[in-house]
C-alpha cells in the first residue's frame, strides 16, 4: 500500500521520500563542497608568482587585444611583453599602468638602452610609421633631457 499525505510530497512514493530525506541529511552534515578559497594577495606575492595568476592572464589578454598584438612602440608583432609603467597598483592595474612592448623594446628599456628606442622611433618616423600613441609611450619610457 502507498502512503498518502496532504503535502507537496503526495506524488513521491514513501520509499523515495525516505531516500531523499537521508540524502538531504548527508548533504547538511558534509562539509560544503563550494568553499570559497581566499583571494591571494596580489600585491604582496612574489612578482613571478603574480605573473602566473588568472588576474594577470586576463590583463595580458586585454592588453594584447588593446594593442592589436603589436608593440606599442615599434609596431612589431614578435615576442610581446606586457610592461608595467607603474607598479603602484599591482593587482588592481589600470590600462594606463601597462604597455605592450616587443622583446627588443622591453629589453632596451630595462637595460637602459634608451638610445635604441629613440633610434627605432627615428627610423619609423622617416618611414612615416610613428603613431601619436608610440610617441606618448616613448615619452613614458625614455627619460627626456631637461
Amino acid at each position: 500500500m502507498t502512503e498518502t499525505a496532504n503535502s507537496n510530497n503526495d506524488a513521491i512514493p514513501a520509499c523515495w521520500r525516505s531516500y531523499l530525506s537521508d540524502k538531504a541529511q548527508e548533504k547538511a552534515q558534509a562539509p560544503s563542497a563550494k568553499k570559497r578559497h581566499p583571494k591571494p594577495n596580489l600585491r604582496s606575492m612574489p612578482y613571478r608568482a603574480y605573473l602566473k595568476t588568472k588576474h594577470w592572464s586576463r590583463l595580458r589578454s586585454r592588453m594584447l587585444k588593446k594593442y592589436d598584438r603589436r608593440c606599442g612602440l615599434c609596431g612589431s608583432g614578435g615576442s610581446l611583453n606586457v610592461h608595467h609603467v607603474d607598479y603602484g597598483r599591482r593587482g588592481r592595474e589600470k590600462p594606463s599602468d601597462l604597455i605592450l612592448l616587443c622583446a627588443d623594446c622591453h629589453h632596451a628599456h630595462h637595460e637602459g638602452r634608451h638610445e635604441d628606442i629613440v633610434a627605432k622611433l627615428d627610423i619609423l618616423q622617416v618611414r612615416g610609421g610613428v603613431t601619436a600613441k608610440a610617441k606618448e609611450i616613448a615619452e613614458t619610457l625614455v627619460p627626456m633631457p631637461a
